[in-house]
């Protein structure tokens, strides 16, 4: 017995360092095989070149100001053809043989003075543009205005 007992410390310490030798063994991991640096810019390139060309931002351009008239071009115009160019007045005065159409928007205010004719109707013969300047710039911008606000109206 004493031989079996001069035995079992040499088997623990064996089995010690046994042990030990299986927890420094790291696992082993297979890694994708590593391209060249060239071949790697070559897939870059031709990725990029796939790409569809790309676009600036550039914003659409603002649509086409809203043709008006000559103001001098609405002498003679008829109640029909003021309504069906600017809409219903803002505001009518009637005073035979005159009527006063008064447009009026935010910037300009239009009057528009009607005499009735010898068959009964009523046609521009007078125009003033009042609340803006006398260039033919503004008294257009104010048609204008009257034109959208009376889209804007309709719409």
């Amino acid at each position: 017995m004493r031989t079996f007992r001069h035995c079992v410390p040499v088997v623990v310490l064996a089995l010690f360092l046994g042990a030990c030798q299986f927890v420094t063994e790291e696992p082993v991991v297979e890694s994708p095989p590593e391209t060249t640096e060239p071949e790697v810019q070559a897939e870059v390139v031709q990725e990029v070149a796939a790409l569809p060309p790309s676009e600036p931002d550039v914003p659409p351009p603002p649509p086409p100001p809203i043709p008006v008239p000559d103001p001098g071009s609405l002498m003679g115009y008829s109640e029909a053809g003021l309504e069906g160019l600017f809409g219903a007045p803002t505001f009518l005065r009637r005073d035979p043989p005159a009527e006063l159409w008064q447009y009026h928007t935010d910037a300009c205010v239009l009057d528009l003075f009607l005499y009735e004719d010898v068959a009964g109707s009523y046609l521009v013969d007078h125009i003033e543009f009042r609340e803006t300047g006398h260039s033919a710039s503004e008294k257009e911008d104010c048609l204008r205005e009257i034109i959208l606000s009376m889209g804007e109206a309709t719409g």
